[in-house]
């Protein structure tokens, strides 16, 4: 077998480049993260309680709402956990999956009780409901947006229309939004004196206030085949309702627009701000799906803003703050220079005991192309380029290169004892032999040798929950970049030598 694949190294060259070529595409195409997609999904939905008070929203409807979070786990999926918290403003439900749950379909089935309960819900509470994930580790895009000639508010109102539609399209972002730092609400300033010459507590008008946002609901009134919810709206809905609204101080009756000034505009005890150049700014964030493509993210936000330039205020300007892909790059860079430095590294020790460029750069070629190929199990194996498999890839380079090593130092024994004993070694037929020969001497050691190597990595490729989480995808590269070097070393290693000692002469 193996000196049939000897004797025809144009058809083994031929179909190695294809692999090649094949593992080229696959490394380009793999999608990038920042770490394995293997992981513990934790959704999260958030229900704001609009005019009715937490109290009501939680007897109404957040029953109903656990019922149906709990109803999730079937023979498919399971929700491990559940954390719920009626905040002051709103309801918010924590969902934690088990591991190795996808993603997609953890949300899909979030997005669905969140669909369910909607159409119970008030309009303005249900429009506002919103389902996202929540990835620790993924990191995050962010970019400033500013212009020295627009205001914040109205360079948003320009910008946010153009480019949001287009940043909700991009595939492999989580949630991607323009967020404008400045928070705006209604402000109440009360007179100090007023509150004295009353003898008024600002608690007490605080009381009031809050009491005359909510609106309350009652039970179903049933108009024949229709069910439909007895609802008394909240006696505020404008600013102008709010400066009008009668407070009760006791047995006296008063205006709140008489003890404050009631306006809209900048929160005034919640002001933020971000600033670019001295400028304020609005912040492009975004945040990658759990094994997205984060590189490919990156580059599809860039291209959104310099597609649509062109649409935007001429004033604006934008830069770039936290590109996640960065670090990956950054990683890859690292790996690049671990393989020309591994390789350097073999053919300088190889060249040291055995002599000759020529006679030990074979083996170099071992590193680059055992990753190459081990790309296309990668990609076959649904993994990702992240810091974790490439940080595999960098363990098994110094490896890759000691079944080569090997095999080579046999072929040149063998070749020496043939000048020894006088044997020609001028013919193709010659040459096959003696390589085939040197190989099938310790093709079952580098076999068991690699197997040795592998059999560690092997138990933690198999590993669940957290353990699979940070070490399966090491593991997994190891293993197929350290296991097409054994191929490389037996088939393609020995080819080229069959070729190339023709030209041998003893160091």
């Amino acid at each position: 077998m193996l000196k049939s694949i000897f004797s025809n190294p144009k058809r083994l060259f031929v179909c190695i480049s294809i692999i090649v070529a094949y593992g080229i595409y696959s490394g380009i195409t793999l999608p990038v993260s920042m770490y394995p997609a293997t992981s513990k999904p934790s959704v999260r939905m958030w229900i704001p309680y609009g005019t009715i008070s937490s109290d009501q929203f939680r007897e109404d409807y957040g029953k109903t709402i656990e019922s149906r979070i709990k109803k999730i786990s079937n023979s498919e999926i399971q929700v491990s956990e559940t954390y719920i918290y009626y905040e002051e403003s709103g309801a918010y439900f924590e969902i934690d999956f088990e591991w190795n749950t996808l993603f997609d379909k953890a949300k899909k089935e979030v997005d669905a009780v969140a669909a369910s309960i909607s159409s119970s819900l008030p309009k303005e509470i249900a429009d506002r409901v919103s389902v996202w994930q929540r990835n620790r580790n993924s990191g995050f895009f962010a970019a400033s947006i500013y212009s020295e000639e627009i205001g914040l508010r109205e360079l948003f109102e320009q910008v946010e229309p153009i480019l949001q539609p287009e940043l909700d399209k991009i595939a492999d972002a989580e949630r991607a939004v323009i967020w404008n730092p400045e928070r705006y609400s209604i402000n109440v300033e009360l007179y100090p004196d007023k509150l004295a010459q009353y003898g008024i507590f600002p608690s007490t008008i605080k009381r009031q206030i809050r009491d005359s946002l909510y609106s309350f609901s009652g039970s179903n009134i049933k108009f024949g085949d229709n069910n439909q919810r007895f609802e008394i709206q909240a006696s505020v809905n404008s600013v102008d309702d709010l400066a009008g609204l009668i407070l009760t101080i006791g047995k006296k009756t008063i205006f709140l627009k008489e003890l404050a000034q009631v306006s809209y505009g900048k929160d005034l005890h919640r002001e933020r701000s971000f600033k670019t150049n001295g400028q304020a700014s609005l912040i492009l964030f975004a945040k990658p799906k759990s094994g997205a493509n984060v590189r490919k993210m990156s580059q599809d936000i860039l291209k959104v803003l310099s597609t649509y330039k062109n649409q935007l205020p001429k004033s604006l300007k934008s830069k770039l703050i936290v590109d996640p892909s960065e670090a990956i790059n950054q990683s890859i860079l690292n790996l690049i220079k671990d393989v020309f430095v591994a390789a350097f590294m073999a053919v300088l020790v190889l060249y040291l005991f055995i002599g000759g460029i020529k006679n030990v750069g074979t083996a170099a070629i071992e590193i680059p192309l055992s990753m190459i190929i081990s790309f296309i199990a990668m990609k076959a194996a649904g993994m990702n380029l992240n810091l974790i498999s490439l940080g595999g890839l960098a363990l098994a380079a110094g490896m890759n290169v000691d079944a080569s090593v090997v095999v080579l130092e046999n072929i040149f024994k063998h070749r020496q004892n043939w000048l020894k004993l006088g044997k020609p070694c001028e013919s193709f037929q010659d040459r096959l032999n003696l390589v085939y020969d040197a190989v099938s001497e310790v093709a079952i050691p580098v076999l068991l040798s690699i197997t040795t190597t592998l059999i560690v990595f092997i138990p933690m490729a198999f590993t669940s929950d957290l353990t699979n989480a940070i070490l399966g995808d090491l593991a997994r590269a190891v293993i197929f970049s350290h296991a097409v070097s054994g191929f490389i070393a037996l088939i393609l290693v020995p080819t080229v030598r069959v070729l190339m000692l023709k030209n041998y002469k003893e160091p």
